[in-house]
């Protein structure tokens, strides 16, 4: 399961929060978080802090593809 469920413009989407002060190598997603994003069929996005997920918002209300 992913960090954070966000919802805008009757859009869910999740977020996994990985810690961006960490090297690329301990910021690998679990073996229990890759099953789960093979089986997931919606959005998902990877950020190495909570503060990217207001740039994640913004961009879901400007893009076209969310109206």
């Amino acid at each position: 399961m992913s960090d954070l469920l966000i919802g805008v413009a009757g859009r869910t989407l999740l977020v996994e929060v990985k810690d961006g002060k960490k090297p690329p190598s301990k910021r690998k997603l679990t073996p229990d978080q890759e099953r789960f994003k093979a089986d997931w069929r919606g959005q998902l996005f990877y950020v190495d802090s909570v503060k990217d997920v207001p740039t994640i918002v913004n961009a879901m209300r400007k893009s076209v593809m969310w109206v």
